[in-house]
């Protein structure tokens, strides 16, 4: 598939007939066996690699964001041995788990690269006529024709993930690869669950409702549904497939509720959103879950009329800090039913980052039991396991 999307982009076409080196995996373009001199004023080869992007509506590679370009080898210099300091930009950095560049380039071009091609070549004339220069064979050039090789990463996402290859922070989201969430309840909060969910490269996203997506539902629910997405009664976990599956292929929608007769498919997760508005089920799952040892979040909100006002909290809590005998003892905070959006993203963000806190993408507490978020205050409190 990707190889007939690259066949649409003429800078591509162009790298390729010239007889580059070329190879395309994980959102990189790399072309290697690049003649270069190091300090010793020795010829050695090394390889230049940029992120891309493709437009999805024209199967082509997008113009380069940036001028700036990657480098796998010693430190590139002229033929005197002398760095070539006029591209320098920063030493090591690690952009993914395949891509660890030992230098970044910068060489501004009066007007903005309009192509790879463009920005390959003027890379590959500041840093191999050098390496031209001392040769005495004819012999050194980047010209290899060698095979190009495509790698389809695997990932779920129906096109590339720009936004963290722009970031540079692939190698996190790579955290994720072959993750199974399940997140059970689509009513509200974990709509929203899902939406944050959908773009990261878990493997499978497995959502469990059984309900039908109505009018109040869309009020709670991320995006805008349509009259003709009401009028077709089906089923939540069926509106929110057709909807993210445009953007994640592990999707795999169940109409059902958990029960004794369907537990044992979140045995085999690697982590569960509970999101539902019913205490003996919710204790039923997290007893189960807690008893095979599966990580879980479990979400819930509490909202409720005082005077002419709304009163509440939301609140998350956490597995690995919350023992069955807690998890039991809790209240109901759905007592009242009021759910409003804004409050279910809040909640379904407060998740969200505590899954992604225990993955290692984020930063964080490891000792939080449970957090509230109360409106009346604004404040956020996080109740820890005693020392």
């Amino acid at each position: 598939m990707l190889l007939q999307q690259l066949s649409h982009s003429p800078d591509i076409r162009s790298l390729i007939n010239d007889g580059y080196e070329l190879e395309i995996k994980g959102g990189y373009i790399s072309i290697h066996h690049i003649p270069y001199v190091n300090f010793n004023k020795e010829i050695k080869y090394g390889t230049l690699f940029s992120p891309f992007q493709m437009i999805p509506s024209t199967n082509t590679v997008a113009k380069p964001n940036d001028h700036v370009m990657y480098f796998v080898g010693e430190k590139p210099c002229y033929a005197d041995g002398t760095p070539i300091k006029s591209i320098e930009l920063q030493e090591r950095q690690v952009l993914s788990n395949d891509f660890i560049a030992d230098f970044s380039f910068s060489s501004r071009p009066q007007t903005p690269f309009e192509n790879f091609h463009e920005k390959f070549k003027s890379y590959i004339r500041i840093i191999s006529n050098e390496a031209i220069s001392l040769d005495e064979t004819g012999t050194v050039t980047a010209q290899t024709s060698k095979p190009i090789v495509i790698t389809e990463a695997e990932i779920p996402f129906k096109y590339f993930d720009s936004n963290s290859s722009r970031a540079k922070i692939d190698f996190l989201n790579e955290k994720f690869l072959g993750m199974k969430i399940a997140i059970v309840g689509l009513g509200g909060t974990g709509s929203y669950i899902l939406d944050l969910v959908s773009k990261t490269c878990v493997s499978e996203i497995h959502l469990y409702d059984d309900d039908v997506f109505e009018s109040h539902n869309a009020f709670r629910t991320p995006g805008a549904a349509g009259i003709s997405d009401l009028d077709n009664r089906q089923k939540k976990v069926n509106y929110l497939f057709n909807i993210y599956s445009n953007m994640h292929s592990g999707l795999i929608p169940h109409s059902e509720i958990i029960s004794d007769l369907n537990i044992f498919k979140l045995e085999g997760m690697d982590f569960v959103f509970i999101c539902i508005d019913r205490n003996n089920v919710r204790n039923f799952i997290t007893e189960y879950l807690l008893s095979k040892d599966v990580d879980f979040i479990d979400v819930g909100l509490g909202i409720e009329v005082m005077g002419e006002k709304l009163i509440g909290a939301t609140r998350i809590s956490y597995k690995q800090q919350v023992g069955s005998d807690n998890i039991e003892m809790e209240d109901n905070p759905y007592s009242s039913n009021i759910q409003i959006a804004e409050l279910n993203a809040l909640n379904a963000i407060q998740a969200v980052i505590k899954w992604k806190q225990h993955c290692g993408f984020y930063d964080g507490l490891e000792n939080q039991q449970s957090s509230h978020f109360i409106l009346s205050n604004s404040k956020i409190f996080h109740d820890e396991i005693p020392a």
